[in-house]
């Protein structure tokens, strides 16, 4: 049994269906066009990885909070030169889904 549907019910529903796409975001750290990145980045870095460990931080004990310090040596710098002086270490999440990022220490 066909139950009816008023037009401006389906338009309405059509609309905000549509108004719904512009508030919602399925993935913020999706891979960016390098020049994007290089523009958008207040600092730019080549770096050699010399090691990584897993850190929380604020004491956190949830898995969810966790970190990967990896450990670099600057190879050159591109851009930020007036932001530091000097970078020892950077921090991602553990998770790709927290998008977080695997660097090769090779």
């Amino acid at each position: 049994m066909k139950v009816p549907c008023p037009g401006w019910l389906a338009l309405v529903l059509v609309l905000l269906t549509l108004r719904l796409q512009d508030l919602v975001q399925a993935c913020s750290c999706a891979p960016a066009h390098p020049q994007e990145a290089f523009c958008g980045s207040e600092i730019v870095i080549r770096a050699k990885v010399l090691g990584e460990k897993i850190v929380s931080p604020n004491n956190s004990s949830s898995l969810h909070f966790k970190q990967i310090q990896y450990e670099i040596k600057v190879v050159k710098m591109f851009k930020g030169f007036e932001k530091v002086k000097d970078i020892q270490y950077v921090y991602t999440p553990v998770f790709s889904s927290l998008c977080g990022v695997r660097l090769d220490s090779s």
